[in-house]
């Protein structure tokens, strides 16, 4: 791991020249300018713990690599550094964790995910992992875990001097790209002078099908990498040389070299200051124009410097012309260590700064940022934040809901969380601020029937931006809602009232729906008219009671007919309240709207046991039904 020192008012410190930006393919919302922080996640050992690089999947889980020096999610030390990643869903919970190494330095520092149940990681060891060999040095490692974090394989490359894995990519088809540095001869290829820029390609399986290396006679490190739809590699980093057909601006220059998928180079560009320029992320858009960040101690093409190191973004068309330079910073040190864009363009820069940005105050000695600018390279606006110890952002990276992830270390405790010891890794997501909004406040079923089931529904939408996500609830059994949990901005509702489940004797019957979300919670009034005649005791046995009470909301009182039939169809006995001929009102049955029955046919006679089927007529409905006579 290589440290740089900077002297600042007389103190000494260090700051890691080592950022790595995991770029993808982003399919997701534009973030909105109302983007606010949703959670900070601390976690570490008493040691040093750091995170690197981040990555996300269609889902929404979250991948972080890192480097421990203590215990984090293993019992056995190994009294040097390890290899971390972690895996968190996006509301923060955590998933699993993964800690491995040999007895000596291992690093973990680029991630990816291809198709949510693949997930690579590289980095260096300087033993032998997983029965692999080590040629001497820090060795390049590739890693390959599922989506429960089971490892399923390891392969290990170098030379006898120190070889390093930085940043790793999949393409289309599946195959694994890892870039880095190389102080020798990698694979068969020649070194051109001390450090190389190497590009490695694997297909899923681990098999190593190719491997390039190009570089100056100075010292030249790739790292990032990016691969687009086209199959189009592109690899990002440093050089205090002169790569081939290009030119030196300075003591270091950064450069963007152009590969296509069979390892042929397309063009290199090389560009610079007379000072130190830093590149450390890269990304693309719809367009192909590729975008790079990192940072600068001078001042580039058109720009003006801010006072010590300040942040780039430079825009390159696919052929590699340069398009626009943007050059930002505050009166101290800042860095801008990674870059990612989403699908409408809008460009977002995370990294480290010592002073304050866009009116920001600095919370300690070293804040984390991040901006938003268009593509045109106008600056949006910039969140800053950190404790008021030293913080620093590793990485960025956004998915496919309109989140944004940031990964780094802090010396201090952000956001309510402790310090567990030395330097913490951590992660904090910004998300766009999506407003809940539902169709309906009430939902009225009407009456129902006995049995019946009825289905209405509700829409769900989002009034701003962003991505809904949440759970739909009922409060009562025979309330049943369909989907019970959802993401998106237009979503259906189906609500059932089964009365089955009701089970209620008459009345109107409410409950309620309840919508919980990131965007708000609401809630749908639903009611129901219970409707249905329910006969008590069943079975009967007329020796032992004198009546069979039919009763329930569906009888209305001086308004209700009964017949009851046998099971051939018989008519057996029709209970009014008036004779059906004249329509003149008998004697009332009805009371507290119960209709009785003495168990006695037409002509007076006791039925004999048996099953029996009853009809109803009311203003309300009509309905059949069954009982069972029995004689003990």
């Amino acid at each position: 791991m290589k440290k740089f020192w900077i002297k600042h008012n007389n103190n000494y410190m260090y700051k890691f020249l080592f950022f790595f930006s995991i770029c993808l393919v982003f399919n997701g919302y534009c973030l909105s300018d109302t983007i606010k922080k949703l959670w900070t996640e601390q976690f570490g050992t008493s040691e040093n713990d750091t995170g690197y690089s981040i990555a996300t999947d269609d889902y929404g889980y979250v991948y972080v690599i890192g480097v421990t020096q203590g215990l984090l999610y293993s019992s056995s030390d190994t009294f040097s550094s390890d290899i971390f990643i972690a895996k968190y869903d996006g509301f923060k919970n955590f998933i699993w964790g993964s800690q491995y190494g040999t007895s000596q330095i291992d690093s973990g520092f680029g991630i990816v995910c291809y198709n949510h149940n693949s997930i690579y990681i590289t980095g260096s060891t300087e033993g032998s992992l997983e029965g692999n060999t080590n040629s001497g040095g820090p060795d390049i490692f590739i890693t390959k875990y599922d989506e429960t974090g089971t490892r399923l394989w390891t392969k290990q490359i170098g030379t006898p001097y120190s070889d390093i894995g930085y940043a790793i990519a999949v393409d289309s088809y599946g195959y694994v790209y890892v870039t880095g540095s190389t102080l020798g001869d990698l694979d068969g290829n020649i070194s051109a002078g001390n450090s190389d820029i190497f590009l490695i390609k694997y297909d899923s399986e681990g098999n190593r099908i190719w491997t390039r290396q190009i570089g100056s006679n100075n010292f030249d490190e790739a790292r990032c990498i990016k691969i687009n739809n086209n199959g189009d590699v592109y690899l990002v980093g440093n050089t205090q040389g002169v790569l081939p057909g290009t030119s030196s601006y300075g003591l270091v220059d950064g450069f963007i070299i152009k590969y296509d998928i069979a390892g042929d180079v397309h063009w290199i560009r090389q560009f610079g200051t007379s000072s130190i320029d830093w590149p450390t992320g890269i990304t693309e858009d719809n367009d192909n124009n590729v975008y790079v960040s990192g940072f600068t101690n001078g001042a580039l093409p058109g720009n003006t410097n801010s006072g010590g190191r300040d942040v780039f973004v430079v825009k390159f068309s696919s052929s590699g012309d340069i398009l626009w330079i943007k050059q930002f910073g505050s009166d101290k040190d800042d860095y801008g260590n990674s870059i990612a864009i989403d699908i409408h363009g809008n460009i977002f820069v995370g990294g480290d700064t010592k002073g304050g940005f866009d009116g920001n105050l600095n919370n300690g000695y070293n804040d984390i940022f991040l901006s938003k600018i268009d593509n045109s390279g106008n600056r949006i606006w910039t969140k800053q934040l950190g404790s008021s110890n030293t913080d620093f952002c590793s990485g960025i990276v956004t998915d496919n809901f309109g989140n944004i992830y940031i990964v780094g270390e802090t010396y201090g405790s952000i956001d309510g969380n402790y310090n567990l010891g030395g330097d913490d890794a951590i992660i904090i997501k910004y998300g766009p601020t999506p407003l809940l909004d539902i169709d309906v406040t009430q939902i009225d079923f009407g009456n129902l029937n006995k049995g019946e089931k009825k289905t209405l529904s509700f829409n769900i939408k989002n009034l701003d931006v962003g991505t809904l996500n949440g759970t739909i609830v009922s409060d009562q059994p025979w309330i049943i809602v369909d989907p019970q949990s959802f993401i998106g901005n237009n979503i259906e509702v189906k609500v059932t009232v089964d009365n089955n489940i009701l089970g209620k004797i008459e009345g109107k019957h409410s409950g309620t729906v309840s919508v919980f979300s990131n965007g708000g919670d609401k809630s749908v009034l639903i009611t129901v008219t219970a409707t249905c005649v329910l006969i008590k005791p069943n079975p009967v046995d007329f020796n032992i009671t004198d009546k069979l009470v039919f009763f329930g909301s569906g009888i209305v009182p001086d308004q209700t007919i009964i017949k009851i039939y046998t099971i051939s169809g018989e008519l057996v006995k029709v209970i009014s309240p008036f004779n059906l001929t004249t329509r003149e009102f008998e004697t009332k049955p009805i009371v507290n709207n119960e209709i009785f029955w003495d168990g006695k046919n037409e002509s007076g006679e006791q039925v004999t046991s048996g099953i029996y089927i009853f009809t109803y007529t009311s203003p309300k409905e009509k309905g059949i039904g069954k009982f069972t006579v029995v004689d003990k």
